[in-house]
């Protein structure tokens, strides 16, 4: 007779393949609608609505909406941030995607300034025009962190403010621009360029290192946490896109459902 540990066993199981096929249909279900809004189309299909039982999904319900609003914030606790700062330091708290009402509430709560007439649409227009694009808008009011979704398209950054390439400049002369590399490059120059490639290579054995002490215990782990945990196990800022780089290792790492675990050391 199979026991109830067993059975407990295979259930926790098959609950957490259903998560992770229900945040993939919904990743895709969001993609799917951004296309027909930039195509100008109809939606053909509605769009899966999520129960609370759905836990960790970048949607905001009744039930997480009462629970985030009830987080414990100290009083100072975005004081003197900037309003991307605090926004982003807040999300990282929730973990998830909340209503901008909840956000801006959150970010007050924590000391946060957020001027104008209109609060709300201050910072609905700060969010949006942030530079890194570093926001997600889900649905029409929820605000979420790009980190959080690791499977959306890289966003460009070599763009000017209306969205232009900057135009590149042309070599004053064909032949001069061939002189010049033509001439043999100093020794101290390529004695520098050593130097720093040597850095970086040990800059990314550290971060490689830190990840896979922190996914050491085989445990999948979102992306965006894995980036915070490896901040903190080295004590400085860490590139998000050289996590990701290591977490790309096919060999090291396994992703599945918007998580990342170790296979391999």
């Amino acid at each position: 007779m199979v026991s109830k540990e067993s059975l407990r066993q295979t259930l926790e199981y098959f609950s957490q393949q259903r998560q992770a096929k229900l945040q993939e249909i919904k990743s895709l279900d969001f993609t799917i609608r951004q296309l027909e809004k930039e195509l100008g189309e109809a939606s053909t299909e509605a769009p899966i609505e999520l129960t609370n039982s759905d836990a960790g999904l970048p949607v905001v319900n009744g039930s997480s909406q009462s629970a985030q609003s009830s987080m414990e914030i100290r009083p100072d606790e975005f004081y003197g941030m900037s309003q991307s700062d605090a926004a982003k330091a807040y999300l990282r708290k929730a973990h998830q995607a909340v209503s901008l009402g909840q956000l801006l509430d959150g970010m007050t709560r924590g000391g946060a300034k957020v001027g104008g007439e209109d609060p709300k649409r201050t910072l609905y227009v700060s969010l949006m025009r942030n530079p890194k694009k570093e926001f997600v808008v889900i649905g029409d009011d929820n605000f979420g962190l790009r980190e959080f979704y690791p499977h959306l398209p890289k966003t460009g950054t070599s763009r000017g403010p209306k969205g232009k390439r900057p135009k590149r400049r042309r070599a004053k002369s064909l032949n001069k621009s061939k002189q010049n590399t033509e001439q043999p490059q100093d020794k101290t120059d390529q004695k520098v360029i050593d130097a720093g490639d040597a850095a970086k290579e040990t800059a990314k054995n550290e971060i490689r290192a830190a990840v896979i002490g922190i996914l050491k215990d085989g445990q999948p782990q979102v992306w965006g946490n894995i980036h915070l945990a490896v901040e903190r196990e080295l004590g400085r800022e860490v590139s998000k896109m050289a996590v990701y780089g290591i977490l790309r290792n096919k060999k090291l790492f396994e992703g599945a459902g918007g998580k990342v675990r170790l296979i391999r050391e």
